[in-house]
């Protein structure tokens, strides 16, 4: 049984807060919201950047995600994110619906996209204002640390690290070692990332409330997900 907030959900509020509030925004799915695509992410070197916390789609167009951080293996280049965007084999697209890659490897709660050459991996993450953040590098932070997560629903969110290795029970299997924090996340941004400063921490895996009232989040740390897939994180230093 999927974890809850402790409060009951408001009976007036509107449709979308209240869903945002009341559920717990998990990689099962609740996250990933349907919606046309929307305009061209960021172009650089190929045809397309990939940069943490835009928008990509799966289901022909249809399903709603964010890119986590970019990544490399070998020669090819792509990026992590939740599995609740779709299984091995699911064809992904890029806002302007441009073909992007596949997620080639899932495994509950994350995924990794492998990219085709049209997509270039870049050692950015979407800012404040949609200025360019870099990630130098993945060195987890302590509780009580800033922490900043990015999305294409509520755009550059901040808040602290307030818990470490939480575990959280859902009908798919328990996930152990989650990071609790209180930067808030609503629907559309599964597996978006989050940094401490210019450090990569993870990616979105759930949580509650919402960016009008507050919340509670939840991501799984960036290093045992580059491990589990043999990947490595693109950084301003290189790979």
């Amino acid at each position: 049984m999927h974890d809850r907030p402790s409060r009951p959900c408001p009976p007036s509020s509107p449709a979308r807060r209240a869903r945002a509030a009341c559920a717990v925004l998990a990689a099962a799915g609740v996250l990933a919201v349907a919606g046309p695509p929307g305009n061209a992410s960021a172009q650089s070197g190929a045809r397309y950047d990939i940069v943490g916390g835009d928008t990509f789609y799966t289901e022909g167009g249809t399903k709603r995600c964010a890119i986590g951080f970019a990544i490399t293996r070998g020669a090819e280049q792509g990026f992590v994110t939740s599995s609740s965007c779709g299984g091995p084999g699911t064809k992904t697209y890029g806002p302007d619906g441009a073909e992007q890659g596949v997620i080639q490897a899932s495994s509950f709660p994350t995924a990794v996209v492998i990219t085709n050459p049209d997509w270039n991996a870049t050692p950015y993450v979407r800012g404040l204002g949609g200025q360019l953040m870099p990630v130098a590098g993945s060195a987890p932070a302590p509780v009580g640390s800033s922490v900043c997560r990015s999305g294409p629903t509520t755009g550059w969110q901040c808040g602290r690290i307030t818990r470490l290795n939480v575990s959280i029970s859902f009908p798919e299997g328990t996930v152990h070692g989650l990071t609790e924090t209180t930067a808030c996340a609503e629907p559309g941004e599964s597996g978006g990332p989050f940094v401490s400063g210019d450090q990569a921490q993870g990616i979105l895996f759930g949580g509650s409330g919402n960016c009008s009232s507050g919340g509670t989040t939840y991501f799984h740390p960036i290093r045992p997900i580059l491990q589990a897939y043999g990947v490595t994180l693109k950084t301003t230093g290189g790979t």
